[in-house]
């Protein structure tokens, strides 16, 4: 492996060097793996597909999680550009995300109690605030349950940052998930730290009631 110089310790690690792996998810930017480096588990996103589109999400990711170090954002390790596509390599969050907590909650399988709800809720909107505080501000744009992952002691860590911009911005297409997107965003497609303030909203308003957001779809 090679250091690269910065503040986060952001490493460019060798193909040999990515022992077991196993798909553990799948998104709309791409499919990510649990796998193995050095004995250490770590988390590998890797592109669906290789187009201009794709490569530009995938440099835009990469250069918003450098600029960022915070407990509760899901730690950018580094990459690996020796595959067909290139590579994100995370910090492994072993609990899953909020999402299936939610549905665990939902359907009476798993109680979670109000103050680790408060806590997970108060925790992203720490990470939230981090990434609007910044002096160019990163815009999530996709803020949802399945994007929060629950770390030991169900610690919350915001990730996939794939649809995320730097400072406000219009986009060609509109980004995000039914249920989560705040209408005025769909007006001009115009992504602002308020769209992700919504968005959150609606994620309290489902841990607060147990319930789902008003436009939810079940």
């Amino acid at each position: 492996m090679m250091k690269a110089e910065g503040n986060f310790g952001f490493t460019l690690y060798k193909r040999e060097e990515i022992e077991t792996a196993h798909i553990i998810g799948e998104g709309g930017q791409g499919t990510v793996y649990k796998a193995v480096i050095s004995g250490v588990a770590i988390a590998i996103k890797k592109c669906k597909e290789i187009d201009e589109s794709r490569k530009m999400d995938f440099v835009q990711e990469l250069v918003i999680l450098c600029r960022v170090n915070h407990p509760n954002i899901v730690k950018l390790l580094g990459c690996c550009l020796q595959f067909e596509a290139p590579m994100l390599v995370y910090e492994f969050v072993p609990n899953k995300t909020l999402q299936e907590l939610l549905d665990l909650q939902r359907s009476r399988q798993f109680h979670v109690t109000l103050g680790t709800r408060l806590r997970i809720a108060a925790e992203s909107a720490y990470a939230l605030a981090h990434l609007h505080s910044l002096p160019h501000p990163i815009l999530h744009g996709d803020v949802k349950p399945a994007n929060i992952l629950l770390a030991e002691g169900l610690v919350a860590k915001f990730s996939d940052f794939g649809c995320s911009t730097i400072d406000e911005k219009t986009q060609v297409v509109p980004k995000g998930t039914q249920g989560y997107i705040d209408p005025d965003y769909l007006l001009e497609y115009q992504l602002t730290a308020k769209n992700d303030v919504y968005s959150f909203g609606v994620i309290l308003l489902e841990l607060l009631t147990g319930g789902y957001g008003k436009w939810h779809t079940r």
